[in-house]
């Protein structure tokens, strides 16, 4: 008699089954892992990212001054991003490389905050600057996503009298002397900035190297 060597096709098919199940089952599991850390890795960076975000724009508010065209004037008004109910805020302000204390080496900008889609459709909260000197001043916009997704983007601004969500210069004279800003992430807490002694009464557009364009 002779020895039959090798397997059988019936050993190969189970111990291929057998083979795709343990593949599977490793599979789902090295999914699941990968899915929990990128789900804790997005809840840590969600509000690290959004404190950063609030703190740039406490920067360009204190750095906004007066300008005497109404389109570069401080405005802010409400908008709806994707169902999110949020502030749209624009004001000119000026930008200095860091480290550089001397504002005539510093540079206008068009400085816009709102919330705008996505890549995946969800909302998130953009900084979109355009340079108002030469020889920049015919250069594209830039917009940066700072957050994203974002749940809350809300600005409130403060004058003499009153704390108001809606700010426009043709029916506010005065300028505003302070601000609340509020930003979080999906499922994040609300981290209140408070910005004090923004665009004082008196202040005058600083010196600044090149052409400013329309100010």
């Amino acid at each position: 008699m002779s020895r039959r060597s090798g397997f059988s096709l019936l050993e190969t098919l189970v111990a291929t089954a057998v083979a795709a199940v343990l593949a599977l089952i490793v599979f789902t599991l090295v999914r699941t892992i990968r899915d929990v850390r990128e789900a804790q890795r997005g809840a840590d960076e969600g509000p690290a990212a959004a404190a950063t975000a609030a703190g740039l724009l406490a920067r360009d508010l204190a750095c906004s001054f007066p300008a005497e065209a109404d389109e570069y004037k401080l405005w802010l008004t409400t908008t709806n991003v994707a169902g999110v109910a949020s502030s749209s805020l624009r004001m000119t302000a000026y930008t200095r490389a860091p480290g550089e204390e001397d504002l005539a080496w510093a540079e206008p900008v068009r400085v816009e905050w709102r919330l705008i889609a996505g890549a995946d459709g969800k909302p998130a909260l953009a900084r979109i600057t355009r340079a108002l000197s030469e020889p920049r001043a015919s250069d594209a916009a830039v917009t940066n996503l700072v957050v994203a997704p974002v749940a809350v983007f809300e600005v409130r601004l403060t004058d003499a009298k009153e704390t108001v969500s809606v700010w426009s210069p043709k029916e506010r004279k005065a300028l505003p002397v302070s601000a609340e800003i509020r930003i979080a992430p999906p499922g994040g807490e609300e981290t209140p900035v408070v910005v004090k002694g923004i665009t004082p009464a008196g202040a005058k557009v600083p010196r600044t190297r090149g052409k400013p364009a329309g100010l």
